[in-house]
């Protein structure tokens, strides 16, 4: 596979070799549910693409490849069996760094010190998914871009100019909005009122409701690591 896309060095301190087999070892979820393969070329065409993209952004890349995460992520909407598996991989990593290099542009401008309100790797991927499966995306990589920006990326510019102006300091360790509270609810009111109620309005109308709660996080973080322990035994989750 060849994305035409020239290789950039990173300061990642895992080698590209490990990277490379930490992408080859989704394998065994995307035979399973979709019988789709990467191959050892198209691994490697997607370390060598998640590492320019990171450059282009002034990313540094500090651990293991963001790709296992997005393609366990993404999988379950379905859409990366549409088309080219291994093209949508490569077009939505680089949808991933385009966003959290903006997102990392705000931070550096806000004028004060928004360590409470960072999205992390895995708040950003489950964004994508949302919104990946959701219109007018519906698996195109190319709108999904524009949508993060609009509801992700702006939804933050007013969350961080909401706390300059009210120089007010959101704790993530209790949310005012709790972000799994939050779906719960919605979830609830659905129920009730057998009305859909559009998620992506909510965050323009809240923009406090873009960060994920603690619980959310350390959720996220338990099936990140059930995921690598996966990728080194080489079984499945």
């Amino acid at each position: 596979m060849d994305f035409s896309l020239t290789f950039s060095d990173t300061f990642s301190p895992v080698s590209k070799e490990d990277q490379m087999q930490q992408v080859l070892a989704t394998n065994s979820q995307s035979m399973q549910s979709y019988a789709l393969q990467l191959t050892p070329e198209d691994s490697e065409a997607l370390v060598d693409i998640e590492r320019s993209a990171a450059k282009e952004q002034a990313l540094v890349m500090l651990g293991d490849s963001i790709v296992p995460r997005l393609i366990r992520r993404l999988l379950p909407t379905g859409y990366l069996a549409t088309g080219n598996y291994a093209l949508n991989i490569a077009k939505l990593t680089e949808v991933f760094y385009a966003v959290k290099g903006e997102l990392q542009d705000l931070y550096d401008n806000a004028g004060f010190d928004c360590s409470s309100c960072r999205l992390s790797d895995n708040a950003i991927l489950y964004y994508m998914s949302k919104l990946f499966e959701d219109y007018p995306c519906c698996g195109d990589p190319d709108i999904l871009l524009s949508e993060m920006q609009t509801y992700v990326c702006q939804t933050m510019a007013r969350l961080l100019n909401k706390m300059c102006n009210t120089q007010q300091n959101y704790d993530v360790e209790d949310p005012l909005y709790g972000f799994s509270d939050w779906l719960e609810e919605e979830a609830d009111w659905r129920w009730h009122t057998g009305t859909e109620w559009d998620w992506k309005i909510g965050l323009q109308r809240n923009p406090e409701l873009l960060l994920p709660s603690r619980r959310q996080e350390q959720e996220w973080d338990r099936q990140a690591e059930a995921w690598e322990e996966e990728a080194k035994q080489g079984g499945a989750v």
